[in-house]
């Protein structure tokens, strides 16, 4: 299993001048995203710019070509900032188009979030940039603040405190937003404590967080049991939605026992991912084995197929590795190397030039070519996963392994690969005879010691330096 994570590193490949152009228009605007620190306003300039993306490559190329190049997007947005993702639906072309990336690239869970959010912040809607707004979102109002606020829902009790939140909101204010609205909510208006919730729901002025937004709303609908929009929402994230999100966004933030405490109360709802979510850390962060594949066992039993597929994966990998650790190297009348079981038959023929231990499976194995060494991987019943495309090739650890190119020198820069040869990890790291450098290039817990720029450090599977 590989641990999921989320990066802001977007890469485009073959696909036209234009379309590059494009892109890096769009990272441009995502880069200098980074330096504001107010969540609200990345979320809206993130969709802003997606949608120009969008936009551009239309005008360059194809709506089809447009929508090829920005659904990866669209997935990473929604994954890494649902409101961003949220608002670039609002902004693509159409109707159509809007409806056709939520068909094809969100759950059925993520449309209805999606759907549920359009139909009742109001607020957003308010804001908005662009003609383009589902068929049940009511628009805008003209001179007045929208639809919405004109609706017999609107109750009178709290209405003066909430138009005071409503207006500070608009000035981006959300401190004094969230004061007016509270005392709105506090008087019994529904639609004090929606905002409220919206705020806890953008982030905007507070943490973000969707359990408490949720909490919001069930009060918003103990307070008009009538409204539709607000059972829609409260039964869209009462089934363990919301803690989910929160647990997921903690878990991308390296904070696992918060995430955990968050896919735990899911897991007590029914939700599967939150179960399968919580296997995930159990294996692949807490390196408890028996615990992850128990914790796996149980969201499979109950059908949900990530977690067969990682049972299925652990197996095989417990397998070859078993396997990998019968069989010992030797060399054959020809000079050249092969493996061996404990009986004593061939498993892999010699034949290659130099040969390294197996470790997970994976043995490095080396062929001569012109003179030249050249490394690539074999499994343990001796296929040849990768092509002989290294210059050196290291054990793997933790699912991956450090190598370095062809042509280049023993002090040339090493990255790292997975088990099916991609890169993971870049070429950034040189070799260096060093002792404290004995125990480096292989990941234990989670992180590998490296060298660069004269200093030995950890990374992480991502190549994120950490302590």
């Amino acid at each position: 299993m590989k641990q999921a994570t989320i990066t802001l590193c977007f890469i485009l490949a073959g696909i036209f001048a234009q379309a590059q152009q494009a892109l890096q228009n769009y990272q441009a605007a995502i880069k200098a995203l980074e330096t504001q620190a107010e969540s609200k306003a990345k979320s809206d300039e993130r969709g802003k710019a997606l949608a120009k993306f969008f936009d551009s490559r239309i005008a360059e190329a194809s709506k089809e070509k447009a929508v090829q190049e920005t659904a990866p997007y669209l997935r990473q947005l929604i994954d890494y900032d649902f409101l961003a993702a949220y608002k670039f639906l609002m902004r693509v072309n159409n109707q159509e188009d809007m409806t056709m990336f939520m068909n094809n690239y969100l759950s059925k869970d993520e449309q209805t979030l999606v759907k549920a959010v359009a139909r009742h912040t109001t607020l957003y809607a308010n804001t908005m940039n662009g003609p383009a707004y589902p068929s049940n979102v009511p628009p805008p109002g003209k001179g007045v603040r929208g639809n919405w606020q004109n609706s017999v829902n609107v109750t009178v009790s709290g209405l003066d405190e909430f138009n005071k939140g409503y207006t500070a909101y608009k000035a981006q204010k959300y401190a004094e937003a969230m004061d007016w609205f509270i005392k709105s909510a506090e008087k019994g208006n529904a639609n004090g404590m929606e905002s409220v919730g919206l705020l806890y729901l953008e982030g905007s002025g507070v943490e973000k967080s969707f359990t408490t937004a949720l909490s919001w709303y069930q009060k918003a609908l103990q307070a008009n049991p009538k409204d539709q929009v607000y059972k829609d929402m409260v039964n869209q994230m009462s089934n363990g939605n919301a803690e989910f999100i929160d647990g997921s966004a903690f878990f991308r933030a390296g904070n696992y026992e918060k995430a955990k405490l968050f896919f735990l109360t899911a897991e007590q709802k029914g939700h599967l991912a939150s179960s399968f979510s919580l296997g995930a850390i159990y294996y692949e962060i807490e390196k408890d084995y028996a615990k992850g594949k128990l914790q796996f066992k149980k969201a499979a039993d109950k059908g949900y197929k990530e977690a067969k597929e990682a049972l299925r994966i652990i197996e095989e990998d417990e397998k070859a590795e078993k396997a990998s650790k019968n069989l010992t190297s030797f060399k054959g009348t020809n000079g050249k190397y092969g493996f061996k079981d404990p009986k004593g038959e061939d498993i892999v023929n010699p034949k290659y030039h130099k040969v390294k231990d197996f470790s997970e499976g994976m043995a490095a194995v080396c062929i001569m070519e012109d003179g030249t060494e050249k490394w690539g991987y074999i499994n343990e019943s001796g296929k040849e996963i990768t092509a002989f495309i290294y210059g050196d090739a290291l054990p793997f650890s933790e699912g991956l392994a450090a190598a370095r190119p062809l042509g280049k020198t023993w002090d040339a820069f090493y990255g790292f690969i997975d088990k099916s040869g991609k890169l993971v990890i870049p070429h950034l790291y040189p070799f260096v005879f060093d002792t404290n450098m004995s125990d480096g290039w292989m990941f234990m817990n989670g992180k590998a010691k490296v060298y660069k720029d004269k200093r030995i450090f950890y990374i992480d599977k991502t190549g994120k330096e950490v302590k």
